[in-house]
């Protein structure tokens, strides 16, 4: 929960990345529905009845439906996954500069410990800030 509370000044990137998501996720029933028009079309078909210009004005749409499926696809994915990545990435700044902030508050005895030593503390900056940003950024 604190987590959440540190990426509270990412809130626009993380709704904005939801709302790419939530597109992301109708267009699998849009998909459906075109579908389910170009199968019935084809089934009620009548070739000696039905004008080939006809038809081939369905296809055209049906086409241009499923281009747009995918052009809005592709942008809802890369857009929601950048914005998630911006996120994360904020919240890893803010808490490498926590964490810095809290070494260098430290007494001098601090720093002559064996496991305080400067590889080991540039180390957890590394190390805790990427686990706490795999958690709340693309990840999420």
């Amino acid at each position: 929960s604190r987590a959440f509370a540190l990426n509270k000044p990412e809130c626009p990137y993380l709704l904005l990345g939801m709302f790419c998501s939530l597109l992301n996720g109708a267009l699998f029933p849009a998909l459906a529905l075109i579908l389910s028009e170009v199968i019935d079309h084809l089934l009620n078909y009548q070739p000696g009845q039905d004008d080939k210009n006809t038809l081939r004005n369905h296809v055209d749409d049906y086409c241009i439906g499923f281009l747009a499926i995918a052009v809005v696809g592709f942008l809802g994915s890369f857009c929601g996954m950048w914005l998630y990545s911006i996120a994360g990435q904020n919240l890893t700044v803010r808490i490498r500069q926590m964490a810095f902030r809290g070494v260098l508050r430290r007494d001098m005895g601090y720093f002559d410990k064996e496991e305080n030593k400067s590889g080991a503390l540039v180390a957890m900056l590394e190390m805790d800030a990427a686990g706490v940003k795999n958690l709340v950024g693309s990840q999420l």
